[in-house]
């Protein structure tokens, strides 16, 4: 009866082992319930590679259910939501391979590495995730782990500011080059470079619209489809109202399409499905078109298009660039050669005028020469000199680049040294003080009269013969202000004449011509004769 029966002790390790595995069950439990509660994808795969846990999260996630996965091998479920483009059998079996190591081993490399991968749910819906995989030891063997975090939204937000900084720099580039005045081809195969790394498509151009040929040239082409500098007639869709207002026009199946225009035909021929035609318009109307095919037909994505018509606006900008350089360069060259042609009329101007004047500089001397009386004849002669004073500057001018400006200095040098010369003042020493200033005509000529008169009334009546002396010329600037001076040293200036109202016609002739510039004279008799002429220099 006794053996029949359990002792004491043995019903006691009973108990303890029971409350254990209660105590475990509970435990195991609670794990569960922790591991369903996350939001987070856990699996859990045996010493063999077959699935034992598989969380709600997981299943939230890949979209592949519990009961679908339990049990399976863990590359197989790798498989099932794997992306189209990864579902291979080499890629099954590399997955195998790389799982079973790890088990058999006990270790991997990519063992508590965070890795990030893309899968494909089974309603097609293409999702990212950051996985991490661990190793467990166990009791009961080797498990691997892995903890999986959907950062689909955070991946995509990454890549639209990714795609965002692209917009800014193609649209950044395209306007730099406009700025350094790059050819537009150029800039248009640029901006297709660029924008066919950020929106799907594999053919891509930009036209140029010739209205009067009915013609639209292919400025720069990516692809096989179309060939920079082909030529094409205008023809619908791009004579479409909408299209020729602005408004984009998509294609989502060429084939589809009852007629198509020749680039449209190319680019179908080249293999593309849809399309895109946006146009690139200046003051309200299209100068040209941008367009965009891919491979697959179907709707292009919002953005796509934004970009698109961001690229187009700025190519449109460097179209109208283009043309605005072109007609600016016909323009200064028709001005240049005008210029040229009025330079030259203008020199042939001058040198007539100076021929006249010299002509009648003649005539008056030949005049003087049959007149008895010496005042009538020195009034003659002192015409003549005003005279050789005005045909200088036309010589002046003649010979100068600038046909708008004299060099004073030079001028007056020249006009000196011939009343010296004129009036045989060898004994008279002629010094000059000219700053380097440039005069118009209108203020070169009542300038140099001004110096012709003062100069030759000072060699004809400030010296006596033989007398030695010297005869001053300044000419000097103050700010606005110009300051014409003529000295001689020889005898003073009568103080009894008032030279603002003398009956002389020389002195007479200074002061409306000092009138004429608008300015004022002074004249200091303190030391010699000193006349000075301050005006401003006209605008």
């Amino acid at each position: 009866m006794q053996d029949s029966h359990k002792s004491r002790e043995e019903l006691l390790l009973e108990i303890s082992e029971l409350r254990r595995r209660v105590a475990e069950l509970e435990a195991e439990k609670k794990f569960h319930d922790i591991i369903e509660q996350s939001n987070d994808g856990i699996v859990v795969t045996d010493e063999q590679g077959l699935v034992i846990e598989w969380n709600r999260g997981q299943e939230q996630i890949t979209g592949l259910k519990r009961s679908a996965a339990l049990g399976r091998p863990v590359w197989d479920t790798q498989f099932a939501i794997a992306p189209d483009e990864e579902k291979t059998l080499s890629a099954y079996e590399a997955a195998k391979t790389r799982i079973l190591d790890a088990l058999k081993t006990q270790q991997a490399p990519w063992f508590n590495q965070s890795l990030e991968h893309a899968i494909q749910r089974p309603d097609g819906a293409r999702r990212f995730m950051q996985t991490m995989t661990f190793p467990i030891q166990t009791t009961a063997g080797f498990m691997i782990g892995s903890i999986t975090r959907d950062i689909t939204d955070q991946k995509q937000a990454e890549n639209e500011l990714r795609r965002y900084a692209a917009r800014l720099k193609i649209l950044y580039e395209i306007a730099q080059a406009i700025l350094e005045s790059q050819p537009t081809a150029q800039i248009a195969q640029a901006a297709l470079d660029r924008l066919c790394e950020l929106i799907p498509c594999q053919e891509s151009g930009v036209f140029d619209f010739d209205f009067e040929t009915n013609t639209a040239s292919v400025l720069a082409a990516k692809g096989s489809a179309l060939q920079a500098g082909a030529h094409f007639p205008l023809a619908l869709p791009l004579f479409d109202t909408r299209f020729l207002q602005g408004h984009i026009q998509v294609i989502e199946d060429i084939e589809a399409l009852p007629q198509k225009n020749p680039p449209e035909r190319a680019i179908h021929a080249a293999g593309m499905r849809a399309c895109i035609w946006v146009p690139l318009m200046v003051q309200g109307g299209p100068v040209g078109a941008l367009s965009v095919g891919k491979a697959k037909p179907g709707p292009f994505a919002p953005q796509d298009i934004e970009i698109a018509r961001e690229v187009a606006d700025s190519l449109a900008v460097a179209l109208q660039q283009t043309w605005l350089r072109d007609a600016l360069q016909v323009y200064t060259e028709y001005l240049e050669t005008s210029l040229r042609e009025k330079e030259v009329l203008l020199k042939e101007v001058h040198h007539r005028v100076k021929n006249n004047l010299q002509v009648i500089s003649s005539l008056l001397n030949l005049q003087a020469n049959f007149i008895k009386d010496p005042q009538t004849a020195g009034a003659l002669v002192e015409s003549q000199s005003r005279i050789r004073s005005m045909a200088l500057i036309h010589e002046k001018l003649y010979c100068s680049a600038n046909l708008a400006q004299i060099d004073f200095a030079e001028y007056v040098h020249s006009l000196a040294t011939d009343l010296f010369r004129f009036y045989r003042a060898h004994h008279i020493d002629l010094v000059m003080d000219i700053a380097d200033i440039s005069l118009d005509i209108d203020m070169a000529i009542p300038c140099g009269l001004i110096v012709n008169e003062l100069v030759s009334n000072a060699l004809k009546h400030a010296f006596g013969d033989a007398q030695r002396g010297e005869v001053r010329v300044g000419f000097t600037s103050q700010g606005k202000e110009l300051i014409l001076t003529v000295y001689d040293s020889g005898g003073a200036f009568s103080n009894d004449i008032d030279f603002r109202n003398t009956e002389t016609l020389g002195l007479q002739l200074v002061m409306t011509l000092v009138d004429q510039l608008n300015g004022i004279v002074e004249l200091d008799t303190s030391d010699g004769t000193a006349f000075k002429i301050t005006f401003t220099r006209s605008s």
